[in-house]
């Protein structure tokens, strides 16, 4: 379970970062609890919380994925795409004004895809299809 774990790792540091950003933000927009008014703010939190919506089922399904003995190839490409589609994911929610960016969207969509895979494929490998 070595590439989960080391994309567990930086998805870890990717959270720390986000948490570091909210506190920023949160010193700028002198809110100390909940979201305020500034939409900065609002956006860094949605940004952190969004990362912890998803990541623990993706990583505890990787995890799956990977003790049942996916191939170290397919481990990596979910393992860098998941990491690469949640910063892309943070990234357009950083930049957007009025609407979705194109970033926010793709991270979303294959991180989606990532747990649908995941999911999908610990299923096929625990019950032998």
């Amino acid at each position: 379970m070595q590439i989960t774990f080391i994309t567990a790792a930086f998805i870890g540091f990717l959270f720390v970062g986000l948490g570091l950003h909210v506190g920023r933000m949160r010193g700028v927009a002198k809110t100390s609890l909940g979201m305020g008014e500034d939409p900065r703010l609002f956006r860094a939190i949605r940004a952190h919380a969004n990362l912890a919506e998803w990541a623990p089922m993706v990583l505890i399904l990787m995890a799956a994925t990977e003790s049942l003995g996916a191939s170290r190839l397919e481990m990596l490409v979910l393992g860098i795409s998941f990491f690469v589609a949640r910063v892309l994911h943070a990234w357009g929610i950083f930049i957007e004004k009025d609407r979705p960016t194109p970033f926010r969207a793709i991270g979303a969509l294959v991180t989606a895809l990532i747990l649908l895979w995941t999911g999908v494929h610990t299923l096929i490998m625990a019950y032998g299809m």
